[in-house]
């Protein structure tokens, strides 16, 4: 009895927030769709012990190690480890390394760039809406005012409920969404960190063979 009390309490809430609660729950539910697609694909490509990308960057930096890095990188699954075999295979074929390089990152990192960019855009308009409602709710407030009927008090009583509703849930859409950007971004830093790093890396060996 007390679970249904619950859910018939939380369906009047909901619709005494009015059809913005719509489109404010389904923003959220991109948002939350398109953090934990960035979220999964960068911790994937993030996802190597340090000690196996310090031992990659110390067989780039001797000479004479072509041979034994790439049979140690073969067949691994790691994202970086298969980057400096691709990057290798290209400088053995002729390929400008800075070339091959700005072709890794464009396929590599713009993508998660503009899914960022449409996350942050999402995270943004949350409140927008919110507050979109706030202006709908004062609208019906003020014309129930202006009625001065019987109803005056449930229809000014609507009206600010709706506009502290839309309010409260576009807030509490885009608070989280700010928190998850911050942590994308941090990934997102250090996957350019490590792709410049091996870049690096794979030039100073280029250049000492």
């Amino acid at each position: 009895m007390e679970m249904i009390n619950i859910v018939s309490d939380s369906i009047n809430y909901w619709v005494k927030g009015g059809g913005l609660l719509i489109p404010i729950a389904l923003v959220c539910y991109l948002i939350w769709y398109y953090f934990i697609q960035l979220q999964q694909s960068l911790q994937r490509k993030l996802d190597m012990p340090e000690d196996i990308q310090h031992e990659i960057e110390e067989q780039l930096s001797r000479r004479g190690q072509w041979a034994e890095l790439k049979k140690n990188l073969t067949g691994q699954s790691f994202y970086f480890g298969r980057i400096v075999l691709y990057a290798i295979a290209k400088a053995e074929q002729g390929c400008e390394l800075t070339n091959v390089f700005k072709e890794v990152w464009q396929k590599e990192v713009t993508p998660h760039d503009r899914s960022l960019v449409i996350l942050q855009a999402l995270v943004a308009s949350a409140p927008l809406l919110g507050l979109l409602g706030t202006v709908f709710g004062m609208i019906g407030t003020f014309d129930a005012i202006a009625e001065r009927s019987k109803e005056t008090t449930e229809l000014m009583a609507s009206g600010v409920s709706q506009a502290m509703i839309t309010t409260q849930f576009g807030l509490m859409v885009a608070i989280p969404g700010l928190f998850g950007i911050n942590v994308l971004k941090k990934k997102m830093g250090q996957l350019q960190h490590h792709l410049l790093a091996l870049q690096l890396h794979v030039s100073l060996a280029l250049k000492r063979s």
